[in-house]
């Protein structure tokens, strides 16, 4: 390290989704932008955040480039300009790294008893998913799924009285990021309709198998949610049956979420853990 510098100290915040200071093992290494020489490392046992780092070179040569690598959460790097006062702070929200967590699901019984569920054990004793041993066979990320769907859903309205769910009858596929439905007929109307909640897009990215056809122009909706917004386009056999393709947009989503998901957009499906942040944050 240079002699000569003026120094001062950060206050480093990282909180998780719900705004809690974060419980983790973490890295993080200053690398000065205009002194190569300035470099400093720490290491952060989990209960030692908010941190204060001292010693670090300030203004007018302060800028640093910050490393932050928790163990359970997802790597971030920020920039900071380092205050002779001590009055600089690094405050960042992090997303758990899907890779390194194990979820915690509702428990089948209480999905089958618990008034807030409701809506949702109705849809799944009429996709055929009427047992403990059926909903464990879904796998983690299709439940993980299906509950981040489901309580969009139960917030989205459709006018006064009605939300989107109570007009879906029966799942035909499960995956981590959407689900292929059976829905009301009226359903793909009331969406239109719904004006201060959809707004219309294109659905011509989406493919259906026979006998299912994308539905005629406007077929697709999405919220106007700048994180964590649903989108259902729609399909029809001809015969006044409709399939809906529900999910929640991604990379809107990722891209309104202040940058806390630190990994390259593609065409992909987001993780649903990675949705669950988005949701909560």
């Amino acid at each position: 390290m240079a002699n000569g510098l003026n120094r001062s100290s950060v206050l480093v915040n990282l909180t998780d989704v719900n705004g809690h200071a974060l419980q983790d093992d973490i890295e993080l290494k200053f690398y000065n932008v205009r002194l190569t020489s300035e470099k400093l490392q720490v290491r952060l046992a989990a209960g030692q955040m908010p941190a204060r780092i001292a010693g670090l070179a300030a203004a007018p040569e302060g800028l640093s480039q910050v490393f932050i690598t928790p163990k359970k959460y997802r790597f971030k790097s920020v920039f900071t300009n380092v205050q002779s006062d001590g009055s600089t702070r690094i405050d960042e929200t992090f997303f758990v790294d899907p890779d390194r967590v194990k979820p915690q699901f509702p428990a089948f019984s209480d999905l089958q008893s618990q008034a807030v569920f409701a809506e949702l054990a109705r849809l799944l004793r009429d996709s055929g998913i009427s047992t403990q041993q059926a909903w464990d066979a879904l796998g983690d990320q299709p439940k993980a799924g299906l509950l981040n769907l489901y309580c969009k859903m139960e917030a989205t309205d459709l006018d006064a009285a009605a939300k989107v769910t109570g007009f879906v009858r029966k799942i035909e596929q499960f995956n981590p990021a959407r689900i292929l439905a059976r829905v009301a007929p009226n359903l793909m109307d009331l969406v239109g309709r719904a004006t201060k909640t959809f707004h219309s897009v294109s659905g011509a990215l989406h493919e259906f198998d026979a006998p299912w056809k994308l539905a005629p122009a406007p077929n697709s909706w999405k919220t106007f949610d700048s994180a964590g917004n649903i989108q259902l386009t729609f399909a029809t056999d001809g015969n006044n049956n409709f399939l809906a393709d529900i999910d929640i947009d991604d990379h809107q989503g990722i891209q309104h979420a202040f940058d806390v998901l630190q990994h390259t957009i593609t065409a992909n499906d987001t993780h649903p853990y990675d949705v669950h942040e988005i949701l909560i944050f």
